[in-house]
């Protein structure tokens, strides 16, 4: 996680100083995944915890099974257009 989170930063760093990630498609590719990176399993972000134990107090359950089934999906195409995307641009 720590690590990811530091690719962010230089992906960061290295847009404000003017220097094109273009070059770098790995850079470009570990932004992508790390934006939809929460959406696979409840584990996956630390705000899914936290949303999921807020609504478990309000008395609506989520488990990861059901977290999962519909997180598939997102990440499936979440996935499907993030390449699309680093593909034409």
């Amino acid at each position: 996680m720590a690590f990811s989170s530091w690719i962010s930063l230089l992906v960061i760093v290295l847009t404000i100083l003017g220097v094109s990630i273009g070059r770098y498609p790995y850079l470009r590719m570990n932004r992508a995944t790390i934006a939809f990176a929460g959406n696979l399993t409840l584990l996956g972000s630390v705000v899914n915890l936290i949303v999921v134990e807020s609504a478990r107090k309000l008395g609506v359950h989520l488990s990861f099974g059901e977290y999962f089934r519909s997180g598939a999906l997102i990440t499936l195409v979440t996935l499907v257009l993030g390449i699309l995307w680093l593909a034409l641009f």
